[in-house]
């Protein structure tokens, strides 16, 4: 019986063991007599070649091309006539050697929105969200697709926040707790007792408050006036 097949020796194993024609040898010859045999074959065949294959490929041994490849998890081949590697084609990215769905397939919905990854979701759940607008993605992805990508905010979490929201991808403060005041940047809250050492810091209550209180909060010298 013969066969017609393009082999590397690296599918040999496999081949034994799919092949009919290769069966049906190992069964009258043995094992060991077939490997020898067609690893002989394979050495002194011409054409041959030492393959190297890229990454997302599998060999496929093609007449006339005994490195033939085929690309997988979604690669393209390139160039298209003799690829030599596998590419991701926009709108698509590559993040920890997978095939990711870019921000790009969310253009549709305006620029203000990103392809995000999901909490609990598979390893390729995504979904689209408005980073300028998302209360716990703000400025950017709570879990982003790629390394590259900006951690957004959660603006909810702010301590001592009472009511804030995300405009154009940053948090701000509208109300914050009891015993709690904005920064003057209005983009988070800190405790009142903070306001003295930190003069970066607004108050709307101190200037009244800070008539009652002792020169020596502010590390001053308090001399009394005396009348000659």
């Amino acid at each position: 019986m013969n066969t017609d097949v393009c082999l590397c020796l690296s599918a040999l194993p496999l081949f034994l063991e799919t092949n009919v024609v290769a069966i049906l040898a190992v069964t009258i010859a043995g094992k060991s007599v077939v490997t020898d045999i067609l690893t002989n074959l394979i050495i002194g065949a011409a054409p041959n070649a030492h393959c190297v294959y890229p990454d997302h490929s599998t060999p496929i041994c093609i007449n006339g091309n005994p490195c033939g490849f085929q690309c997988t998890d979604g690669f393209t081949p390139y160039p298209p006539q003799y690829p030599t590697t596998c590419v991701c084609n926009a709108p698509y990215m590559v993040c920890n050697g997978q095939r990711w769905v870019g921000s790009g397939t969310c253009a549709e919905k305006g620029h203000e929105w990103t392809a995000c990854g999901v909490f609990g979701g598979g390893a390729r759940a995504w979904e689209c969200v408005n980073t300028a607008r998302d209360l716990e993605s703000c400025g950017g992805c709570a879990l982003p697709l790629t390394p590259y990508s900006p951690i957004g905010k959660d603006c909810t979490a702010l301590p001592g926040v009472a009511d804030v929201s995300c405009l154009s991808g940053q948090c701000i403060v509208h109300r914050c707790l009891p015993g709690h005041v904005p920064t003057i940047d209005g983009t988070g809250c800190v405790s009142k007792h903070m306001t003295i050492s930190h003069p970066h810091i607004a108050d709307p209550d101190l200037d009244n408050e800070a008539e009652s209180m002792p020169a020596r909060l502010y590390g001053l010298e308090h001399v009394p006036l005396q009348r000659n």
